[in-house]
């Protein structure tokens, strides 16, 4: 570019004469403060992750892709990565599925690290602390992130397979409740959390890797019995199901996702939706801490490091 003193010294008048006829070429002034544009942003954000969970909602495969980014993105991120939550999910899911650690520009600037030329901003929510009323209270500011792919940064994602055997042990060692072979639990049932007891009846005779898939189910209706208003409704049996469903994949291990008819057939509000998602991540959340805790933190670890070769 040629920088013309003359030129840019003349475009005050310019700008001046432009702004007096804006109404003729169809502009109108635009003075939007730093608070509107943040509510407009935040209700734009909220209708993205509206759309998601109705379109992922009882279609296996979609859903499958979305609580692979559920995972990706709470039960396996980064100590430091944003994007934690089933909003952010969703967010993320409809922008850049793919993702596995994001940090803002500043974040990655201070670890040496630069954004990729052409790379585009990823639109989440950012928990902070503030005061309300002389109160402290948390707020959630919608910020642009970048996932570590679209910049300069080598990502090594630590994942240590482990064996049904493994879990089975893991869970046996950190349960809250009693397990008992049962030859009363009902056709078509492998295992039972009984809340008055705080018991979990189990088949005898399964393979090990059904039975960690049953005592998982089970620790996620102990985990949900806690909950005044507990009941084993479809919608539990839902959320223990899909919760299972997490915790195998991120152990490194198969399991199918809910089937179609497994989704509870009343739910029909976005709001409800969003809530039994919401559920489902705490408990399998709640769950994984505690295994990972056993298990010495096997899947925690997730690097980074420069490459001063690349471009940004």
């Amino acid at each position: 570019m040629n920088w013309n003193f003359t030129a840019q010294n003349s475009l005050g008048e310019f700008i001046s004469e432009a702004e007096k006829n804006a109404s003729k070429y169809g502009y109108a002034p635009q003075k939007v403060s730093f608070a509107d544009r943040m509510k407009k942003l935040r209700e734009s954000l909220s209708e993205i992750s509206t759309s998601v969970f109705v379109k992922v909602w009882g279609n296996e495969k979609e859903f499958q892709s979305f609580l692979t980014v559920v995972e990706h993105l709470n039960l396996s991120a980064a100590d430091d990565s944003h994007g934690k939550g089933i909003v952010n999910a969703a967010l993320v899911y409809a922008q850049r599925p793919e993702a596995r650690r994001l940090l803002t520009f500043d974040e990655w600037s201070r670890k040496g690290v630069r954004i990729k030329k052409g790379s585009r901003g990823i639109d989440i929510f950012i928990p902070s602390t503030g005061e309300k009323d002389g109160k402290k209270t948390t707020f959630f500011n919608p910020t642009k992130v970048w996932d570590v792919e679209q910049t300069t940064a080598q990502f090594r994602p630590v994942q240590i397979g482990l064996s049904d055997l493994k879990v089975v042990s893991c869970i046996m060692s950190i349960m809250d409740f009693a397990t008992d072979y049962s030859d009363l639990l009902p056709d078509g049932v492998d295992a039972c959390y009984i809340p008055r007891i705080n018991t979990v009846w189990v088949r005898d005779g399964q393979s090990m890797a059904a039975m960690r898939t049953s005592l998982l189910i089970e620790y996620g209706h102990y985990q949900l019995s806690k909950a005044k208003d507990y009941d084993r409704t479809p919608e539990a049996n839902f959320i223990a199901y899909t919760s299972a469903y997490l915790l195998s994949r991120h152990f490194g291990l198969e399991m199918e996702a809910p089937p179609q008819e497994a989704f509870p057939p009343t739910v029909d509000t976005p709001g409800k939706i969003k809530e039994i998602l919401a559920s489902t991540l705490s408990v399998s959340t709640r769950i994984c801490s505690k295994m990972e805790k056993e298990l010495g933190g096997l899947y925690s670890v997730q690097q980074d490091s420069r490459d001063e070769d690349m471009e940004p």
